[in-house]
């Protein structure tokens, strides 16, 4: 059946929605407004991580250049720490190094160079120099084996150097190893 309805515009009844149709629509409404929130939130999520992601990944790239200094440092720093162990090992001991290196530079002939002076944690004391003659050498080792600071002297190694194109000009190369003596009075030592 069809309704046709031939009153004026302003005397007619407009059908009113039930309410029904409207919780309905007013439910989608609400559901859609809800599932956008979340997608919107969800992606402000996403964009707040993506852009902690991209700073990361910046200060990586700054930081980068500087993992080869690090490890630069790092190998300092077990350098300095090895060196340091080798002279903390007399202090334990109660001989200083100031000590070592005052006798030991009083007791190397006036003709004959140290090139290194190594210690061991156990004691053990290398010498390595030069040397114009056999007899500088000799008289070093001599030196070095009477002081009291001193046992165990051994010359390890002694050879020939070229000073210079010519054959005529010679020195000796040398190696001295000795053992601190740890039961000495460095009172009498350090005056010598």
């Amino acid at each position: 059946m069809i309704k046709i309805n031939l009153l004026p515009q302003e005397m007619r009844q407009t059908e009113e929605v039930s309410p029904r149709v409207l919780a309905t629509v007013l439910c989608v409404f609400l559901a859609a407004l809800v599932v956008s929130s979340l997608y919107a939130a969800r992606l402000a999520e996403i964009h707040r991580t993506e852009r902690k992601l991209f700073m990361l990944r910046e200060q990586i790239a700054r930081y980068v250049s500087y993992t080869a200094e690090v490890g630069e440092l790092r190998k300092a720093i077990a350098r300095a720490n090895e060196e340091y162990a080798e002279v903390s090992a007399l202090d334990a001991e109660n001989v200083p190094f100031w000590v070592l290196l005052s006798r030991t530079s009083r007791l190397i002939d006036e003709s004959t160079w140290l090139d290194r002076l190594s210690i061991s944690p156990g004691g053990s004391v290398s010498l390595s120099g030069s040397a114009l003659s056999y007899a500088s050498v000799s008289n070093t080792l001599g030196n070095i084996s009477q002081d009291p600071l001193f046992k165990n002297v051994q010359l390890r190694t002694a050879y020939v150097l070229q000073l210079a194109s010519e054959p005529e000009l010679y020195g000796i190369g040398f190696e001295i190893e000795a053992f601190i003596n740890r039961g000495v009075d460095l009172n009498g030592v350090e005056g010598q």
